[in-house]
C-alpha cells in the first residue's frame, strides 16, 4: 500500500470516527520516513536489524520498498564481485530478501527471481526461493496489520499491528504474530496481558493442533519477554497434565533457558 493510500485510509476512517479520533497522519509519516533514513544511513549489523524491523512492521509503500529494492540490488552486485565472501553483505542480502517480499507486493518478484538465478551463494538463493512463495502470505498480514482503527492514545502503531494479528481469527496470523515477538524479544504490556489472559481462559479448551501450536508459542512468547512476571503461570501450565503436552514442553524449554 501506498503510503498516500495509507494515510487516505486513516483520513476515511477519521471522518467516520468520533472527533475525538486520533489523527494518525504525522506518526504514520515519520515512520515511514525514519525507515527510509535508516535504509540509507545505517551499515554493518545495524542494516541487518532494520531490515527486520521494517520486515515486521506490516507497511508495504511503494517509496519505502523501491529503496529495499535499489539496496537490495547494489548489495547483490557487490557480492557478485569483490565482495562475494563477506560475511556481513551475505547477512545483509539474505535478511534483505526477505523484507523485500514483506512487502506483499508481487512487482518485487522480478528482482528476487533475478537475485536467485544469479547469486552464486547458497543462502541467498535459497531464501530468495523460500521468500517467493510467501509475498501472498505478507500481502494478507500487511492487510491486517494496517487496519489503526483500533489504535488507542499512548500505544505504539508497532503494537497495534501485532495485536491486530494475534486476535485475528486466522490463526494462522496470530502465530506469526507470538513467532514475531520471540524473535524481537520484546511487547508491551498490553500484548503480554493480552497472551496471559488468553491463556488462562482458552488453554483447556483446544482440541485443533493449529490452535494447540499457537498457544504453546504464547507461552514461549511470555517466557521470552517476561520471564520472571510470568513464571508461576508457566510453572501452573507444566503442572496441570490436562493441558496439552506442547504447551507444557513449549513452557517448561523457556523457563529453563
Amino acid at each position: 500500500m501506498n503510503v498516500r493510500v495509507a494515510l487516505a485510509f486513516v483520513v476515511c476512517i477519521l471522518v467516520s470516527s468520533p472527533s475525538w479520533a486520533l489523527d494518525l497522519t504525522l506518526p504514520l509519516q515519520q515512520e515511514l520516513d525514519a525507515y527510509i533514513e535508516g535504509l540509507n544511513n545505517k551499515t554493518g549489523n545495524e542494516l541487518a536489524e532494520h531490515l527486520g524491523k521494517i520486515t515486521s512492521s506490516g507497511l508495504s509503500d511503494d517509496t519505502l520498498f523501491d529503496n529495499v529494492r535499489a539496496l537490495l540490488n547494489s548489495k547483490h552486485q557487490a557480492l557478485m564481485g569483490i565482495a562475494s565472501k563477506d560475511k556481513i553483505i551475505i547477512h545483509q542480502v539474505v535478511t534483505m530478501l526477505r523484507t523485500l517480499a514483506s512487502s506483499g507486493n508481487k512487482e518485487y518478484v522480478s528482482t528476487l527471481t533475478k537475485v536467485m538465478s544469479e547469486s552464486k551463494n547458497r543462502a541467498v538463493r535459497n531464501r530468495a526461493k523460500h521468500v517467493i512463495t510467501k509475498i501472498d502470505f505478507y500481502r494478507d498480514r500487511n492487510k491486517i496489520m494496517q487496519d489503526l482503527s483500533q489504535h488507542v492514545d499512548g500505544q505504539s502503531l508497532h503494537t497495534t499491528r501485532i495485536l491486530n494479528l494475534l486476535k485475528h481469527e486466522n490463526l494462522i496470523m496470530s502465530r506469526f504474530a507470538a513467532e514475531e515477538l520471540v524473535r524481537e524479544g520484546k511487547a508491551d504490556t498490553v500484548v503480554q496481558e493480552w497472551l496471559a489472559q488468553r491463556l488462562a481462559s482458552r488453554v483447556h479448551q483446544l482440541d485443533d493442533k493449529l490452535e494447540i501450536d499457537t498457544f504453546a508459542w504464547y507461552a514461549k512468547v511470555l517466557g521470552t519477554v517476561n520471564k520472571a512476571k510470568y513464571a508461576d503461570l508457566l510453572k501452573g501450565l507444566i503442572n496441570d497434565k490436562s493441558v496439552d503436552y506442547k504447551i507444557r514442553r513449549h513452557a517448561k524449554k523457556i523457563l529453563k533457558s
